[in-house]
Order: structure tokens, then sequence, then C-alpha cells
């Protein structure tokens, strides 16, 4: 893919083709937003109770500048409702061949060697496999009727 970030003499390190990411989350009164590398919250009483239905993106020009920019895009966009009871009719998050790498020690979750923190489950936690028989259940959703077959790997440390 070709990154026209390349070229620029500043390229915008909060969206640019490689690095660029952005989103935002309401939590309760709590709204965390992750732009240009960073986290930012703030919290709203006010809001605590307010269901998010609608996500509105706007795309262009800001005020009176006069150099508009040519090269906008917009690849993919997620709405997700968190804390519910069950989902319903939910396609399936991981392709088939995908990998999901887990880094125990450093907290870390990957999706096809991109940071994946948010797939962490609301009250889970990483946890170390201590010596000896360990037994680790994969429990499918109740919706999947096919055959289960993963594929797990593991590194050994020796402290």
């Amino acid at each position: 893919a070709n990154n026209a970030e390349k070229t620029q003499k500043k390229p915008n390190t909060a969206f640019n083709q490689k690095t660029g990411a952005a989103y935002v989350i309401k939590e309760a009164g709590k709204v965390s937003y992750y732009y240009n590398g960073k986290v930012y919250s703030y919290i709203d009483d006010n809001i605590a109770t307010t269901a998010c239905y609608k996500v509105y993106v706007f795309i262009g020009q800001y005020g009176t500048y006069s150099k508009f920019v040519g090269n906008l895009s917009l690849r993919s966009l997620t709405f997700v409702k968190n804390k519910v009871e069950k989902w319903r009719n939910v396609p399936n998050r991981y392709a088939a061949g995908s990998t999901i790498k887990i880094d125990m020690g450093n907290g870390k979750i990957y999706y096809n060697d991109g940071n994946a923190n948010q797939e962490l489950v609301t009250g889970s936690e990483f946890f170390n496999i201590p010596p000896g028989i360990s037994e680790i259940d994969i429990i499918p959703s109740t919706w999947h009727s096919g055959e289960l077959s993963p594929e797990i790997t593991w590194k050994e440390r020796y402290l």
C-alpha cells in the first residue's frame, strides 16, 4: 500500500496509514478517547444514563482554513454496545486463519500482529501458567455449530 505520509514534511502521526487510529468509549458518565498516541478522559454525570445510538463523522474543512486537504478517507468504523446480557446474530469476528497472540507477561493482545487490547473482556485478567500440567478450556459461542479446532502455541520461560 502506498503511504502518502512519507512525502510530507510534517506527517500526521494521529491519522496515517501505518499507525493512525482513534477511538471513543462511553461508560456511564465517563468518556475516554484515544487520539495521537494518548488517551484522554472526562466525566459528565449528565450523560451517565444517556444511550448512544448514532455516530456522526465529519470530514471537511475547519473554519476559514484555505488549503483544503484533498486526500481524506474513513477505512473502518465500529460501533459496539458493551456490557449487555447477550448479543444476537453477531457474525464471527475472527476470520479463518487469523491469529491472536496474548502476551501474558506484558499484558498485551495482538490480532493478526496489530494491537488488540480492546479484545480483553471487562473483568478478565492476564495470568501466568504455573509449572506442571494445566488445563485451558476454550468454549465457543452457543451459536457455533461447526468444528472447533484452535491451534495453541506457547513459549516456555525459565526463571
